[in-house]
């Protein structure tokens, strides 16, 4: 018999009962089995609410390879009375680590109508760690070359060894990394860890989960020369924490050495011993020399300590490198002569690029550009394939031979490698693009076949150091760094967002570097001189030198071929109302009046509103809630939106799979590439956890949706969740099948022209955050810009760049490339934009979120149906953001090298060109033109539309104004210090008032509105 947690189920979810009609059904079973194959008791107990007896059947559905014994029953119940009906499930042996669903279906027939209830339970299966393991690595010694240091950050041939206290050591498979279901035991190969200089390094934290406290170590097979000494070495560190989540007592670090072919599971000799709770990297040094030819298991471990406390003890291992025999200096290279490529001309400056290749080829190459005044290069390019380095200390990948193959234009070089896997071929071709740039192309040839789970591919590509430290980064939606500290940037869009990034050499030389696939991540290490996008696959990488960046920006802008996707027109310049919430007749009420406001230049995108409720039991979404109103009500406020010519999409998601929708299955889920379902969206609300879906697997319950959503609502936008706040990624099919990045972006790409196409008239698809990968297909996005803090806030330190530096502000990054191919909309939701700051001087309605809005020329944004803020930054901003939508910046200047003080120009507006003026620095601005800006202060003029925040008669006040038309607001209702609460007449040039309205001139008369009351 199945072993029984509880008979009550453990997991969130809805609870496992359903009514229907006069009968009550709920399902009984255990919350976790831990054997598989063997049958677990469930029951279906249905209560009869009648004033008669009912009958009928009970029939449970389960998925995979679960089955279930009576697939049916017959059933009977007395009138007031409840009845059991016994079934027997039983998990199969394929089972993973996972939730699983148990239908029932109770159907009867009351009144003559046919009813059916359906609970519904979820069960985990906690199974053997190995039960559903999937790896490419075979275990097997590594051999250490004399003079070569080999290092195992990334080596793939491993093993991991749990052991909880009074326990036998477990020994994982050959390749696992995650985290160990039954402990939360984990180990992640790979990471880069910066405390505080970057290190590649192996994460460990030993065992903790419901008090099972013990140990981790992460071994490798070596096979180490006779007759040279031989020493390994690393770094030690813990992770960051604070008070609010407990402090670690430390970590113990041990160095251990066994014998090869010692028994699976033997912990070795100690050789190396510390504990420590050091978040500063403490070096390790360990003489192996006494092991010189022999074949040995060197583990690393992390204990917890002598108190066995594992309170935030995940820990690092940086840089562990084995290396026997004196390093050995590479080779003199053959002596190659360098390569002038071409040259490259912007905004006046001619670059020389010249390449020099190196013994590796291309690899080891230096890519220099020179101005006439100034060099700046960069030492060739790193790869990674089969988890491991293409560099001379690969352990797994040997290069053979590196030769120049002819080419049309530049210089191309295939390098081959031989590996455990097989040979293949990296071909690496440069060359410089119409005098506009220097293109590097990555292309994998020769490939070994794939193979269920392992497949060789480029895992990784970057650009090598550079021969200058950077003064300045540029990258995501838009940050400038000062002299940043070392830091890793993913791919999505709160983080990193755009697939180029730029860096400022001093003096005057700036770099932007783009790649045309999703990158994984940017790396900038200051100490090493590395300043890189990393990506993976066949790819091309883009370099782009110029006076500064925002000059070699508008080479990229001009050069990458992205072109808007058909909705862009109908959606760019359009205030947004972000509704989380409310009941739909109200709202649509409250719309209305916004309306009759003037706000119909605008957009609603509406989030809560699916059947079970928001972000729960994904994909059912239709119909509409019933707690927030009737599918009538909610028919109603698309209605009012179409009338007055709003657009109105509803939200979507298809990352998140549930375990109780109908349509899941593990046929439709992600895998890892260890084989294990990838979890996605834990909704915390409900304790329901939710599983990604498998690439384009959701697309039949898409379209079913989607059609549902056009014929009963005409809705004429839709809002896709996640797909532009996550980077599209990699992952493996159930059957060890592998889809990559592009393959995921594609699919995103289509569904998102399916719908436009299915919502006719080019309805616009918008989505979460916004990253530059999906422009052609995604219209916008409603962005989150988030901020710069090296001590981000406790409760949500996601909502930062957690980086530091001399100095940061937000910049007019992605706009500045892709401005009129892509509506983005606002500057974030609230909590996300102010990121632990408090909500008046930096929430959405400030003049900070503001003034960002302004700075990147997005349309305003609010997350209430109506408001007096609404409407004010409604006034405010509408008449500017209709001329600038679908414009082009052409440069942005910081004012005396300040970055807080910006001028922005605009080369297309609609009104023929645009100027912005914007000041994010503490102190007055006062500009040539008169206008004075205070802290988060602004003034633009495009054409006849004039806006700003600025400083009257010592007063900060807002206006606009535009043909037929003006805006002013003298603030008497303002933040403290913001505003003139004492109700002084302003005079705005235009009009002398106190007050907060628009007038508008309609023949010949004028039309005055006041804001609204708060």
């Amino acid at each position: 018999m199945a072993a029984i947690v509880a008979l009550l189920i453990a997991f969130g979810f809805n609870p496992p009962e359903d009514s229907a009609g006069p009968v009550q059904a709920r399902i009984e079973a255990p919350a976790t089995v831990t054997a598989l194959n063997d049958p677990a008791p469930v029951r279906v107990v249905i209560k009869n609410t009648a004033q008669e007896p009912l009958s009928g059947t009970v029939r449970l559905r389960v998925i995979d390879p679960w089955s279930v014994e009576p697939a049916s029953a017959e059933w009977r119940c007395d009138a007031g009375a409840e009845t059991p009906v016994e079934f027997k499930v039983t998990p199969g042996a394929a089972a993973y680590n996972a939730l699983y669903p148990i239908h029932a279906y109770v159907e009867f027939e009351s009144g003559g109508a046919r009813l059916a209830a359906h609970p519904i339970a979820i069960v985990g299966a906690l199974t053997s760690w190995s039960a559903q393991y999937q790896s490419g690595a075979q275990w097997r010694p590594l051999d250490v070359t004399p003079g070569h240091p080999l290092s195992v950050a990334r080596m793939p041939i491993r093993r991991t060894v749990v052991q909880v206290n009074g326990e036998a050591p477990v020994v994982l498979p050959a390749g696992w990394e995650g985290s160990e279901e039954r402990t939360r035991a984990a180990v992640s190969p790979g990471v880069i860890v910066q405390r505080p200089d970057s290190r590649d390094a192996i994460g460990i934290h030993p065992p903790w989960y419901n008090g099972l406290a013990g140990t981790a170590l992460v071994e490798f097979g070596l096979r180490l020369p006779a007759g040279e000494p031989a020493r390994f070495t690393a770094a030690t560190a813990i992770r960051d924490s604070s008070e609010a989540e407990g402090l670690s007592d430390g970590v113990t670090f041990r160095v251990r050495v066994t014998a090869f072919d010692a028994p699976d599971g033997q912990l070795g000799e100690v050789l190396f011993e510390r504990h420590s709770a050091s978040k500063q990297w403490e070096e390790v040094a360990v003489d192996l020399s006494r092991f010189a030819g022999q074949t040995i298991r060197l583990q690393l471990e992390s204990h917890p300590g002598p108190q066995n406390n594992t309170t935030c003890d995940a820990s690092y291992w940086g840089n562990p490198t084995v290396t026997a025999g004196a390093i050995k200096e590479p080779a003199a290279p053959t002596p190659a002569p360098s390569v002038e490529l071409g040259t490259i001309e912007v905004e006046g400056r001619r670059y020389v690029v010249r390449v020099t290749p190196g013994r590796r080829g291309l690899l080891d190459a230096q890519v220099a550009f020179w101005n006439g005044d100034a060099v700046v290069a960069f030492d060739g390019f790193e790869a990674r394939v089969l988890d491991d380095t293409l560099a001379e200390s690969s352990a797994l990948n040997t290069l053979t031979q590196a030769v120049a193959e002819p080419s049309e234009s530049g210089l191309t070089y295939r390098h081959t490698f031989s590996s455990y896997r097989g040979p293949f071929d990296l071909v690496v071709h440069l060359y410089v693009d119409a005098g506009r740039a220097l293109r590097a192309s990555f292309k994998l040839e020769n490939a070994p076949a794939p193979i269920p789970w392992s497949v060789v591919y480029l895992e990784d590509v970057s650009a090598g150091p550079w021969t200058a430290p950077a003064d300045r980064v540029y990258a995501g939606l838009g940050n400038v760094l000062v002299e940043p500290e070392p830091f890793d940037l993913g791919f999505d869009g709160h983080q990193l967002a755009t697939s180029f990034v730029g860096f400022e050499f001093a003096p005057a030389f700036g770099m932007v570097q783009a790649v045309d696939l999703p990158p994984t991540r940017l790396h900038v290490d200051p100490p090493s001189k590395r300043y890189t996008l990393h990506a993976a696959l066949d790819l091309t990488m883009t370099f782009i030198p110029a006076p500064n960046v925002w000059n070699a920006v508008r080479v990229w802008r001009d050069i990458n071929g992205l072109k808007p996707a058909p909705g862009v027109p109908r959606l760019a310049g359009r205030f947004v109302f972000d509704l989380w919430g409310g009941h739909y007749a109200d709202s649509a009420e409250k719309l209305a009046k916004s309306f009759e406001y003037g706000m119909t230049n605008s957009g609603v995108v509406w989030h809560n509103w699916q059947r079970w409720g928001y972000d729960y039991r994904l994909p059912e979404i239709w119909p509409p809630n019933p707690q927030f109103g009737t599918l009538e009500e909610f028919q109603r406020l698309a209605q009012v939106c179409k009338q007055n010519g709003v657009l109105f999409a509803p939200h979507d998601n298809y990352i998140d799979l549930y375990p109780d929708a109908e349509s899941f299955s593990y046929d439709n889920i992600s895998f890892t590439p260890q084989g294990q379902p990838i979890r996605g969206w834990l909704n915390e609300s409900r304790g329901a956890q939710a599983y990604r879906w498998l690439t384009d697997a959701y697309r039949p319950m898409l379209e079913q949706n989607a059609k549902l959503i056009r014929n009963n609502t005409a809705a004429t936008a839709y809002f896709i969740d996640v797909w532009s706040s996550i980077g599209p990624y990699d992952s493996w099919t159930r059957d060890g099948r592998f889809i990559d990045r592009r393959a995921t972006r594609d699919a995103w790409a289509g569904s998102f022209n399916w719908i436009r196409g299915t919502l006719g008239n080019n309805a616009p698809q918008i989505s979460e955050s916004g990253h530059d990968q999906l422009i052609g297909s995604l219209d916008g996005a409603q962005a989150n810009h988030l901020r710069v803090d090296a001590d981000p806030p406790k409760d949500a330190p996601w909502t930062v760049w957690r980086i530091k530096c001399k100095d940061s502000e937000r910049i007019p990054w992605l706009d500045f490339a892709h401005h009129d191919r892509f509506a983005l909309h606002g500057a974030g939701y609230d909590m996300r934009y102010r990121g632990g700051l408090d909500a008046p001087t930096h929430g959405i309605y400030s003049d900070d979120y503001i003034c960002t809005e302004v700075l990147t020329g997005h349309p305003g944004m609010t997350p209430e149906p109506f408001s007096r803020d609404g409407v004010r930054k409604y006034w405010l901003l509408d008449g500017l953001m209709r001329v600038l939508a679908g414009g082009r910046m052409s440069g942005v200047e910081f004012d005396g090298g300040n970055i807080h003080r910006q001028h922005i120009t605009w080369e297309n507006a609609r009104a023929g060109g645009a100027e912005v003026w914007v000041n994010r620095g503490a102190d007055d601005w006062p500009l040539a033109n008169g206008h004075v800006l205070p802290a988060y202060g602004f003034y633009a003029r495009a054409g006849k539309v004039e806006a700003a925040i600025e400083r009257r008669d010592g007063i900060i006040v807002e206006w606009s104004k535009s043909e037929g038309e003006y805006y002013v607001n003298a603030r008497q209702l303002a933040v403290e210090g913001r505003g003139n609460p004492e109700g002084k007449m302003i005079d705005f040039g235009f009009v002398a008032t106190n007050e907060a309205y628009r007038a508008i001139t309609k023949d010949g008369k004028v039309e005055k509105k006041n804001l609204p009351e708060p």
